[in-house]
């Protein structure tokens, strides 16, 4: 009969490696919703529980408008719902708004408004 033992030192290598395994996983899915040190955290400590726990998180709010901003979307300054940046008219509250494109060359429009003029 073959008996194995297994020192308790090896059982802590074993499970502090498990745990940064772990940690390291929970890292990688709270860095999708900058959340990367909350989710080493749950990670290490709660193990899988914890990894369940970061990936049914909603992403924090900043980040959600970052990605917003990104697309080409702003805020209506009436109703705080998204719009695209170059809209007059919000589509949620009808309310016109100030549209934003992208800054004005004065120097085109100068020389635009001097051939107008000249013809």
């Amino acid at each position: 009969m073959l008996v194995v033992t297994v020192s308790p030192a090896w059982l802590f290598v074993v499970a502090v490696v498990g745990a940064l395994a772990l940690g390291c996983v929970g890292f990688w899915i709270g860095a999708r919703k900058d959340m990367a040190g909350a989710g080493f955290l749950l990670g290490f400590f709660l193990g899988p529980v914890g990894l369940v726990v970061i990936a049914v998180m909603p992403p924090r709010q900043d980040q959600h408008d970052r990605a917003a901003r990104r697309q080409g979307m702003r805020r209506c300054p009436h109703c705080c719902e998204f719009i695209r940046a170059e809209a007059g008219v919000c589509r949620f509250c009808r309310r016109d708004t100030i549209p934003v494109g992208r800054p004005v060359d004065e120097n085109a429009l100068d020389s635009q408004w001097e051939s107008l003029y000249r013809s």
